[in-house]
Formats: structure tokens, sequence, C-alpha cells
């Protein structure tokens, strides 16, 4: 789940997403990313909507050994919403995990 505007973080997420905001030596979205390899997860789907394009060009399709899919929400969705919006590529899978950030 990476759509979010990032209000509370203004002005900082005027020019960057959230999930690319610099946590330490790494962006925010990194640690899941890493988290998640770590975890022997090699795939997983990134629903954005917020600079989607600043996402998707810094982690690319692979990141770190995790293959990447995007599902781009046209308008703030939510949680729940998020996840029904990216139905189409999550059915691929038999198994979900949601993680926020």
């Amino acid at each position: 789940m990476a759509g979010g505007n990032g209000n509370r973080l203004r002005p900082i997420t005027d020019t960057i997403p959230k999930p690319l905001l610099p946590v330490g030596r790494d962006r925010a979205m990194t640690a899941s990313i890493n988290m998640l390899r770590a975890a022997g997860i090699r795939c997983a789907v990134v629903t954005t909507r917020y600079m989607h394009e600043q996402i998707k060009d810094f982690y690319g399709e692979y990141y770190n050994g995790v293959r990447l899919l995007y599902s781009v929400e046209t308008s703030p969705l939510g949680t729940a919403g998020g996840v029904r919006a990216a139905a189409d590529v999550i059915n691929d899978f038999d198994e979900l995990i949601v993680l926020s950030g």
C-alpha cells in the first residue's frame, strides 16, 4: 500500500511521494521490500496513486530480488479499496499479505 498523499508530511511530500522519503540510508519502501525478501517472498503487488511514476521509476520491475507489480488507483480508495482495485493482479496469488507503508 503506497498510494497516500502524505499530507501530514507536507511540504516535503509536495515533490516526493512518501514511499521514496529517505529513512537512514534507504527509502521508506525499501525496508518493506527487504523484509519481504528476507521472508522468502519474491513477488509483490504495490498499490500506488500519488506520484506513482516516481515510485515505479525508482524501484522498477525488480528490486533486490523481489518482482514488483503495480496497481495504480485513479482516486483515493483506502486500504480495502486499494486491495479490491488490485484484484486482477492479486488473483494470481494463493496467499496475500497487506503491508502499509
